[in-house]
């Protein structure tokens, strides 16, 4: 059984924006949310510098038509790099809080290594590398120098995450010279 609106209702409805004269709905072009990250992709890569604005865009739109497509590619877009295996804090929901890797020395990763693994990446064609994961990246005393050493080899995007404990004006500043990208804060 359909009822009328009350009044109040029917008149708020009736004088809608969305709503003719006559109180009948006019057609309203409605975007699905599956489909924003297009949307997202094209603002993300016009805020770009003119250089690197369709490289961000191809990358954007790889992040959804490659699992959509079923497609892996011919390399990761994005790799992970871990700069430090220790945190200085203990989070009761991280791993860090317990002593889930038996670790002897805390260590930062050595320069051999990065230029190794920031290399393999290069050649094989990945948009992005993330400095993060297990440990606090900014304990590796080298950090900002580190990122502008990916820039410089021409990874296109470089993220970070953080806990801010370390970040200082001066380490702030070297980040931003770094070419660090996205810098992401969890506390």
């Amino acid at each position: 059984m359909v009822t009328e609106p009350p009044h109040q209702i029917r008149d708020a409805v009736r004088d809608h924006p969305h709503y003719d004269r006559g109180g009948h709905a006019m057609q309203i072009l409605t975007v699905d949310k599956k489909f924003l990250w297009i949307t997202e992709a094209f603002r993300e890569a016009w805020l770009r510098p003119w250089g690197s604005k369709l490289k961000h865009l191809k990358y954007r739109l790889l992040w959804e038509l490659r699992p959509f497509f079923k497609d892996h590619g011919k390399a990761p877009l994005a790799v992970d790099i871990e700069f430090a295996n220790e945190c200085n804090l203990r989070c009761t929901m991280c791993q860090q809080s317990t002593n889930w890797w038996n670790k002897k020395i805390n260590a930062v990763v050595s320069w051999d290594t990065l230029k190794s693994v920031v290399r393999q990446c290069k050649d094989m064609g990945v948009y992005s590398m993330k400095v993060n994961w297990r440990g606090e990246s900014t304990l590796d005393p080298e950090c900002a120098e580190k990122i502008k050493y990916i820039k410089d080899q021409g990874i296109h995007e470089v993220q970070m995450n953080t806990n801010a404990t370390k970040l200082d004006d001066v380490l702030s500043y070297k980040l931003i010279d770094s070419g660090l990208d996205r810098i992401y804060f969890f506390l």
